[in-house]
């Protein structure tokens, strides 16, 4: 998946998981981890969601990784 503006320069990497592709309950239902790597610091965020979810997801991914670059 494609990083958000704001941390495409980190050492970074999103990635998503339909949870059952089969089963057509569960079609907008996925698992979408970020991870990246911050003076040192690793930044994980985890999130179970729909595909609509996406923007959330990124706001959230980019604040932890901005936190972490401002603490450091």
């Amino acid at each position: 998946m494609d990083l958000p503006l704001k941390v495409v320069d980190e050492d970074a990497a999103i990635v998503s998981e339909v949870t059952d592709p089969v089963n057509p309950n569960w079609s907008n239902t996925e698992v979408t981890l970020g991870f990246a790597s911050v003076s040192g610091y690793s930044v994980l965020v985890v999130a179970h969601q729909g595909k609509d979810s996406q923007p959330e997801f990124d706001d959230i991914f980019t604040r932890s990784i901005e936190k972490v670059r401002s603490k450091t």
